[in-house]
């Protein structure tokens, strides 16, 4: 009973055992004990992250060797000095006096020089001069030269990722429990509009108004905002299905464009290389049909510079010949002697020519094999170093790979956490939801509506805070 401004509003009394019962629940939650989550939160190490680090530990030790052999060899290098050449000392030979026999044919000499010792010429009259026919030279040529063919990459062989299709698939991603909370929200709607008429039969009854016009307004007014709580609740449940299903459909809309960029990308990588092998190989090409034309235009023209030289020594030679052996004709003694003099000097000139170049020869064949060695060291170096960026490279992947267990691990101990949270504050959405629908019965079971909805207001309101309060709690 509450009086005041001359108005009095009394509140049906099972409304208000129901409002009680009420409070006694929303009680019952905020007494309820916290209960702390005990599952697993945070995703450990996978075993192929554990790998990737014991792996990494090796990483700046490979390839040592093959670093350190080219060091070793490098420095050996820088310290190699070319042998130095000492030229042979010649002798003059003395002239003995003689006579010429005649005048010998010579012949071209042939590389390498042997050793010769002159021999003294017996006087005679010079015979006619042998004519000195030169030795030719035949062109060395290359042979075919060889190509190289581009390598190609395999498409098939790249992992392809495919984008997945979503668009037909809506009702997979709806919750299939949606029915079972609608079904069982509208039974208790329904059981709640019930209990409202049948406290407006019985308040129309004892006032002898039953059957009446005020009767049939006051169910119809009843009916009428059952059916719009039932229809809005219904539409919320829905559309909260309908919200959530859409957004796992984007998701895996996302994921299948990540996909599609991805694959676009290994193609045109595919694509590139390709390209970029063909060029080479097309360059390797035309460097060895170049190199072959070099090499034979080299052959050919030293070809004919020998043939030159020899027939211009022939033709030197034979002249000097003839003049030589007219000059003996009508000569002394003497011309003999300075000729076995001249004779001695030049094989000892051409064996110490022959010395010089074999030492030159020798030198250069040194010097070109240590250089070789050096370039051995600097592929060493190289190698070892391209083992331990190919190892770190493998060491990433398989970290990376790791990376994508325990990020699927974690999202799994996520929705765990989740579901736990949804079953803790299920009685809350249940208190609140009752509290919502006594707030809206109220006015059908007092003489005065406006004033027993003060009244009670004020207790509603307490449950509401209490439930909002026990959820922030759970949600901490």
């Amino acid at each position: 009973m509450c009086k005041g401004g001359g108005s009095t509003s009394t509140v049906d009394p099972r409304i208000m055992q129901m409002l009680q019962s009420n409070y006694q629940n929303a009680q019952n939650v905020a007494n309820r004990p916290y209960q702390p989550y005990t599952g697993q939160l945070t995703a450990g190490l996978t075993p192929s992250q554990e790998q990737a680090g014991t792996l990494l530990q090796a990483a700046p030790f490979l390839g040592q060797d093959a670093l350190n052999a080219g060091i070793n060899a490098g420095v050996s290098g820088t310290r190699y000095q070319a042998p130095l050449i000492g030229p042979p000392s010649a002798t003059a030979a003395t002239a003995q006096p003689g006579l010429l026999s005649g005048v010998n044919q010579a012949q071209p000499p042939v590389a390498p020089y042997n050793n010769m010792t002159a021999s003294l010429m017996n006087p005679a009259l010079a015979g006619p001069a042998a004519q000195f026919s030169p030795v030719s030279f035949n062109a060395a040529s290359a042979g075919p030269a060889a190509t190289a063919n581009a390598a190609r990459i395999d498409m098939g062989s790249l992992p392809l990722l495919s984008s997945p299709n979503g668009l037909g698939q809506l009702s997979s991603y709806i919750n299939p429990y949606t029915q079972d909370v609608a079904n069982s929200t509208m039974n208790l709607l329904n059981q709640q509009n019930q209990t409202a008429l049948n406290n407006t039969n019985q308040n129309a009854t004892a006032e002898n108004a039953f059957g009446g016009d005020r009767n049939a307004v006051a169910d119809a007014l009843t009916n009428q905002y059952y059916a719009q709580q039932a229809a809005n609740t219904l539409a919320n449940l829905n559309s909260q299905g309908f919200n959530t299903a859409a957004g796992l459909l984007q998701q895996n809309q996302q994921m299948g464009l990540q996909a599609g960029q991805q694959n676009l990308n290994a193609a045109l990588s595919a694509a590139g290389q390709n390209a970029a092998n063909r060029q080479q190989a097309n360059l390797a090409n035309a460097n060895a049909l170049n190199s072959l034309a070099g090499f034979n235009a080299g052959n050919q023209q030293a070809a004919n510079a020998a043939n030159a030289a020899a027939a211009n020594g022939a033709a030197e030679f034979n002249a000097g010949a003839l003049n030589a052996g007219a000059e003996f004709n009508a000569g002394n003694q003497q011309a003999a002697n300075l000729a076995n003099q001249g004779a001695a000097n030049q094989i000892a000139l051409a064996n110490l020519n022959a010395a010089l170049s074999a030492a030159q020869s020798n030198q250069s064949a040194m010097n070109a094999a240590q250089g070789l060695n050096l370039q051995g060291a600097g592929l060493l170096g190289t190698l070892g170093s391209a083992q331990n960026a190919n190892y770190l490279n493998g060491v990433n992947a398989l970290n990376t790979f790791g990376a994508g267990q325990q990020q699927m691990a974690q999202n799994a101990l996520n929705a765990a956490y989740q579901q736990y949270l949804n079953q803790f504050n299920y009685p809350v959405s249940m208190q609140q939801l009752l509290n919502s629908a006594l707030s809206g019965g109220l006015g059908a079971g007092t003489a005065n509506p406006a004033a027993a909805g003060q009244a009670a207001g004020g207790l509603l309101g307490g449950l509401g805070s209490l439930g909002s309060a026990a959820a922030s709690l759970i949600a901490l």
